[in-house]
């Protein structure tokens, strides 16, 4: 008798930015929600840079996805919400944080191989995504979220 081979699963965290951004994360990088976050700019910092977020007793840099991606358009008022995210700079490395702009809170779904897809031509895409699956008829890159916040010194 032969058995079936199981698909691996994952679960992943949709994020639907402002525009057409939309983009995953795995959800062990997830950590928390701040309800209406207010961040200290910081004089010289690149666009998507919103600034340095308090959280648990130290700053961590909260970016706007959307502009690192190209939107021609800042925000006009702050984000509804902050995701905090931890990250690896390299392998053993000390866990770090981070904080990603959003409007909406994110949606769970489970993904497996059988969902993926070819990552979106774009070379911003290539430099933060680890990989594709599509939703909804969408491609939905998975970013790394070393390499997104490795682009606030890009």
């Amino acid at each position: 008798m032969q058995r079936d081979l199981e698909l691996a699963s994952a679960v992943a965290r949709i994020v639907r930015d402002r525009g057409d951004v939309r983009f995953a994360l795995p959800a062990h990088t997830t950590l928390e929600i701040v309800d209406r976050p207010v961040p200290v700019r910081v004089p010289g910092s690149p666009a998507h840079a919103l600034g340095l977020l308090a959280w648990q007793g130290k700053r961590i840099a909260l970016i706007d996805v959307a502009v690192l991606l190209g939107a021609t358009s800042a925000r006009t008022q702050p984000p509804r919400y902050a995701l905090v995210l931890a990250y690896q700079s390299a392998p053993g490395a000390p866990i770090e944080h981070g904080a990603i702009a959003l409007d909406t809170l994110p949606d769970s779904t489970s993904i497996d191989d059988a969902a993926g897809c070819a990552m979106p031509d774009s070379r911003t895409w290539r430099a933060i995504a680890i990989s594709c699956f599509e939703s909804g008829g969408l491609p939905i890159p998975i970013v790394d979220t070393a390499a997104l916040f490795g682009r606030l010194s890009a």
